[in-house]
């Protein structure tokens, strides 16, 4: 590995071993550079800075970022094609009381292999909060444990004419107190509005829970748009689905209570322990084979599943991509 000396177009910045902290690095960086941390756990917030950057942890489970509720975790703000990957981003408290994992706002992002848990910011998106016509990507995360007092979106948040794209993802065990002057928020898990778009795709939104029986503590629209592949939207506290004004297209998917739309079905998934975390699915459960036959197949071979990672038919296969969601 090398450090940036001026006569190459792109390095390798490695912390600790040639920046103390991860924010050291970053400022230190220029577009195009990587910021590779080894695991440990780092108590800093840190800021993009508007750089076109990837910054890469060495496993999700042993490398964390920790806001010491000292504001948002991770800032992203005017960043055009910026990637992180390989982290737990933890105990944020939000930019101006929202976003406590994440604050992204006008940014085009990547988010890949993370944990994004326990942060607690006051008003919206506990876990991220997306705004100002971001555009971004989530593969392989969890986004668990995150609440927040009033508004919307515990987990995630997306508004002012952002768009995300989940593929992979388990959104679970969050929550909200429900209540704001009177205002009556929705989506605990995840909140689409202002113009907003929402992919889920072979992801699972479970168990978020809002005290306000009225709001919704599942997947929610007020004037968004919202798609549904290949998912599991299941044992949210208050509702698990909310629709005011915009739009949802659900299908091939398993929704309690039903929802209408080509291949949905309204089925215990049959997680093999949920209470503790594993969202694998067992050999007999339903959404095996249930996916959108259009979609791309499972790496067995098969149909592909609903859920957030696939059940694999051919004895001896690993899924080296399960999610390890119990950490």
């Amino acid at each position: 590995a090398t450090t940036d000396d001026g006569s190459c177009l792109s390095a390798i910045l490695n912390v600790p071993e040639h920046f103390t902290t991860i924010q050291e690095a970053i400022d230190y960086a220029s577009d195009g550079d990587e910021v590779h941390v080894s695991a440990g756990t780092y108590y800093e917030n840190i800021n993009f800075n508007g750089k076109n950057i990837s910054v890469i942890g060495e496993d999700r489970e042993t490398t964390i970022i920790d806001g010491g509720q000292n504001g948002s975790v991770v800032i992203l703000s005017s960043v055009e094609d910026a990637e992180m990957s390989g982290f737990t981003v933890e105990n944020g408290n939000g930019e101006s009381e929202v976003g406590g994992g994440f604050f992204i706002d006008m940014s085009n992002v990547i988010l890949s292999d993370l944990i994004i848990k326990e942060n607690t910011p006051r008003h919206q998106g506990g876990g991220l909060y997306a705004a100002h016509n971001s555009n971004i990507t989530l593969n392989d995360c969890i986004v668990k444990d995150n609440s927040i007092i009033e508004v919307n979106g515990a987990g995630i948040c997306l508004e002012n004419s952002s768009t995300a794209e989940l593929n992979n993802v388990v959104i679970a065990d969050n929550d909200s107190d429900g209540t704001w002057s009177g205002y009556i928020p929705h989506g605990t898990g995840i909140q689409v509005g202002y113009d907003s778009y929402l992919y889920l795709n072979n992801s699972i939104v479970y168990n978020n829970n809002c005290e306000n029986s009225s709001a919704s503590s599942g997947i929610a629209t007020r004037s968004g748009n919202i798609s549904v592949l290949n998912s599991i939207i299941r044992n949210n506290t208050s509702g698990n689905i909310n629709l005011e004004g915009g739009s949802i297209n659900i299908t091939y998917s398993d929704i309690e209570g039903g929802w209408e739309g080509e291949g949905n079905i309204d089925a215990n998934p049959q997680f093999i322990d949920s209470d503790n975390g594993d969202f694998t699915l067992q050999s007999t459960s339903p959404c095996i084979d249930a996916g959108d036959p259009e979609s791309d197949l499972d790496p067995d071979g098969t149909r592909a599943d609903m859920g957030a990672y696939p059940f694999y038919q051919i004895p001896g296969c690993i899924d080296t991509n399960a999610i390890n969601y119990d950490s």
